[in-house]
């Protein structure tokens, strides 16, 4: 079990959260699991094995689940969910500098555009 892998797995849950338009409490989740998940170092093996994750500062129920699973599987089933939800083109808006992804979501929204030569065209217009 690699735990920068499990770490970066979350801090992606994050930014898909975010571009799915979820609530700033649920990303905000995520991104501080990852850091406990970093900050434990191995202990979090023995945490894993012995099902006691939300001993840990950060790690909450829903959270320890998605890790839990992710020891089981190696994938977290939140992101592969969300994978599918949210459209892949707007993972490559996340590329334009000064353009974050709570950003990308009301763009996506309010002008009802997904692609880049979607986004061009309006900028464009």
């Amino acid at each position: 079990m690699n735990l920068a892998d499990l770490a970066t797995l979350l801090e992606q849950c994050a930014v898909y959260l975010r571009l799915s338009g979820a609530n700033d409490f649920k990303c905000a989740a995520f991104e501080k699991g990852a850091r406990a998940v970093e900050n434990a170092g191995d202990e979090i093996l023995e945490h894993i094995k012995n099902e006691s994750l939300t001993d840990i500062p950060g790690i909450g129920k829903s959270l320890a689940a998605e890790i839990y699973a992710w020891a089981e599987t190696g994938n977290l089933p939140k992101l592969e969910g969300l994978k599918e939800e949210v459209p892949e083109a707007l993972t490559q808006w996340l590329k334009i500098s000064g353009l974050g992804a709570k950003s990308i979501y009301k763009i996506h929204k309010a002008l009802d555009i997904t692609t880049l030569d979607e986004l061009k065209e309006k900028l464009e217009d």
